[in-house]
């Protein structure tokens, strides 16, 4: 199986939760968009950990 971009496995995950889950596709998206949103931010803690900097609380 060829690997998937990440708008293919959106797309996938918008089309597999929203037929077998029954949730409507917005929903859907943002879910995906909540967990993009802390990926990035698990990225941007992790980058200032590397660095030496002390990341602010939360």
């Amino acid at each position: 199986m060829p690997e998937l971009n990440e708008e293919q496995v959106r797309r996938r995950a918008e089309h597999d939760l929203g037929c077998r889950g029954g949730v409507g596709h917005e929903v859907v998206r943002d879910m995906l968009e909540i967990l993009a949103m802390k990926d990035r931010r698990i990225a941007e803690l992790e980058l200032l950990v590397h660095n030496g900097d002390t990341p602010p609380a939360s």
